[in-house]
């Protein structure tokens, strides 16, 4: 018997300890914060390393949201436009913002380089590009660009980071957060 309440004693104590001293395991840790659109119409949810980017270039673009994570040098932009009755078919859609990447990146990226993706229960069109030398770097930048409806909307989601950073990890990082995008309730 007493060997049954050291025991628990020595369990209790390791508990104790654990919360004393904080979870190192992760388990407990807010894993996710919501970073609301520049219009305040959309949401994503993101690790808590990542922010909102509140430079005005970005909010002054037609950008929807972008959020950053500065430590592993990683953006994510949304273009979010409304499905309505006079708006652009969803071809239409996607072809004018191929030729905003081909504007920007200096590509050749047409519509039919696009594959079909499940992005977490999204359909979406995807497009990767590996190597890509951006303006403003000195060193090679990969991106990853999707094109879906989402929630009513027609979204763009681009994700740029340099290539030393780019990752399997990173990339299904990256696709948890597009997968939470959401429109707020009216």
């Amino acid at each position: 018997m007493k060997f049954k309440k050291t025991i628990s004693a020595i369990i209790a104590a390791v508990m104790l300890l654990c919360v004393a001293c904080g979870d190192k395991s992760g388990k407990g840790k807010e894993y996710s914060k919501e970073i609301v659109s520049y219009d305040y119409k959309y949401k994503i949810e993101t690790p808590v390393d990542w922010k909102l980017d509140e430079r005005p270039e970005m909010q002054n673009s037609g950008v929807t949201i972008c959020a950053l994570c500065p430590e592993r040098c990683v953006e994510i932009g949304a273009q979010v436009t409304e499905i309505g009755e006079n708006l652009l078919p969803f071809d239409n859609f996607c072809n004018m913002v191929v030729k905003n990447i081909n504007s920007q990146y200096l590509t050749t990226v047409s519509v039919v380089d696009f594959e079909d993706k499940n992005v977490n229960g999204l359909n979406m069109k995807y497009f990767e590009i590996k190597d890509m030398m951006a303006e403003g770097y000195d060193q090679s930048s990969r991106l990853w660009c999707y094109m879906g409806e989402v929630d009513g909307c027609y979204v763009m989601f681009v994700a740029e980071t340099l290539e030393k950073f780019a990752s399997d990890e990173l990339h299904e990082e990256v696709e948890m957060i597009i997968s939470t995008f959401q429109r707020f309730e009216v």
